[in-house]
């Protein structure tokens, strides 16, 4: 791989932020919040062990911002929604 993209594994810097390398994990959806909205231990861990493994950049997934999202489930959000089970 390192002679298919030479320069994957090296520095990187996107305007003033240094990157130890140039692999990104993309945005996406994990399900493993709680209804309410509040981050699990077990999301904090997903996302440990991918900047563990060797991920320069997280951008991290889903994040609901009003309670009309609800229906989002299982997904973080900025306001803790109570949500009838």
């Amino acid at each position: 791989m390192q002679k298919t993209f030479p320069h994957l594994f090296s520095e990187g810097q996107i305007g003033t932020l240094k990157l130890r390398n140039r692999c990104v994990m993309t945005a996406m959806g994990t399900g493993f919040g709680q209804a309410d909205g509040c981050v699990t231990e077990r999301e904090l861990v997903f996302l440990t062990e991918r900047a563990r493994g060797g991920a320069g950049m997280i951008i991290t997934g889903v994040t609901r911002i009003s309670r009309r999202a609800a229906e989002l489930l299982r997904s973080v959000s900025c306001q803790p929604v109570m949500i009838n089970t």
